[in-house]
């Protein structure tokens, strides 16, 4: 069965999202006992949620965002040379490792957050508001419209970010 092939064949997925298989082996199983019931989107949320457990931070409840993670230099080339709202020190670190030339350094990765790529917080939303998004539909998220206060409010106090996300167990005590 051969699921979600959009997502696995999209420009950046190539080489970079990886696990299709085992997806598609789930969702295999559960819909020869449940057909039509679970989606890949709920396994792939089940998974991010026992992953998140894994390294001992946050449980996400919902995906309204994203602090982990890596774009290739093909999902991001055009901001760091086109985009007038990005910090141009930011700009200049990310161009050496994704060169301007199409086909040079496009399968190099870099880090959604700068400051903590490895953890679940808000240091996101704070490298949004000094204007250090990785990718343009980040840095959309805060470019002075209507989600400039919910971006600025997750950056400046991390109890709202939280919120949004469960720390710890399920409430009903299940790990």
């Amino acid at each position: 069965m051969v699921l979600f092939t959009e997502e696995k064949n999209a420009n950046a997925n190539c080489n970079s999202a990886r696990g299709f298989d085992v997806v598609d082996n789930i969702k295999s199983a559960v819909e020869n006992v449940c057909p039509g019931v679970v989606s890949c989107e709920d396994i792939l949320a089940i998974a991010a949620r026992d992953w998140s457990r894994t390294i001992g931070q946050a449980r996400c409840t919902s995906f309204r965002s994203h602090t982990i993670g890596q774009a290739r230099c093909t999902s991001f080339r055009p901001g760091i040379y086109n985009e007038n709202n990005i910090d141009a020190s930011f700009d200049q670190t990310r161009q050496r490792n994704c060169p301007t030339a199409t086909g040079s350094g496009d399968h190099n990765f870099a880090p959604l957050d700068i400051q903590t790529p490895t953890s679940f917080d808000n240091d996101y939303f704070q490298n949004l508001v000094n204007n250090r998004g990785l990718l343009h539909s980040d840095q959309k998220l805060f470019n002075g419209g209507s989600m400039d206060s919910v971006v600025r409010g997750y950056a400046n106090n991390p109890s709202p970010f939280q919120l949004g996300f469960r720390f710890g167990d399920d409430q009903d005590g299940r790990h």
